[in-house]
């Protein structure tokens, strides 16, 4: 009986260490993240970085590398779930250096993030601002990018690039921040500086979605 006794208030201490709102450790989030992988993590310098899911459950984003795995899919970013006591990967298009806001004061975050892959001097990839029902990212909006600079450079007639800027601020007065989307395109010329574009979008964020106004 003794035993039975001191098990459940091991238990129950237990519980009570790993609350909603109490930041895991470094090795207990690598155990956590144990029970469900087998592949070895090593952990960003950048830290937890502390959201809210659309249910307000608090979580964490952690960027880690996974070695084991190629070039373009070392860099990763799992999710820390005190309540749940788990860690799990999650998938694209959420990536590495993610940005917390929240936008409209509801206390769900909108998460700025960006997956990226390279090879042969070409990078293209998807910045992305999404929410979490869950573990599952919920896309809000996303914008591709890509170049070419490290297979020709940029004074060659072949280089191109496609770069995406976004700027949050309040369009249309009601307290929330929207997005302003600068797309900047580049055309090679060669042996000259290339051709540059701008071209910026007005999108109005109401009710967990971006809709863009006329301008």
């Amino acid at each position: 009986m003794k035993h039975t006794i001191i098990l459940l208030i091991g238990l129950s201490i237990g519980n009570i260490s790993y609350a909603e709102d109490t930041i895991p450790t470094i090795d207990t989030i690598k155990t956590w993240w144990s029970i469900g992988s087998n592949e070895q993590i090593t952990i960003d310098d950048r830290g937890l970085l502390q959201i809210t899911l659309k249910d307000h459950e608090t979580a964490y984003l952690l960027d880690v590398e996974i070695f084991s795995r190629g070039r373009n899919s070392q860099d990763r970013t799992v999710m820390v779930r005190p309540k749940l006591r788990e860690v799990k990967e999650i998938e694209g298009p959420v990536c590495k250096d993610s940005v917390v806001h929240d936008l409209d004061h509801d206390g769900i975050s909108e998460v700025e993030t960006v997956s990226l892959g390279s090879g042969q001097g070409i990078t293209r990839g998807t910045k992305s601002i999404v929410q979490f029902d869950g573990w599952t990212p919920v896309v809000l909006h996303q914008a591709e990018f890509k170049d070419n600079e490290g297979e020709w450079g940029i004074k060659d007639n072949r280089f191109y690039s496609t770069s995406v800027a976004w700027e949050f601020r309040d369009l249309d007065g009601d307290g929330n921040d929207d997005l302003v989307e600068t797309i900047t395109t580049k055309k090679g010329r060669n042996n000259k500086n290339p051709i540059t574009n701008s071209r910026s979008y007005k999108y109005v964020f109401k009710n967990n979605e971006f809709t863009r106004p006329i301008d």
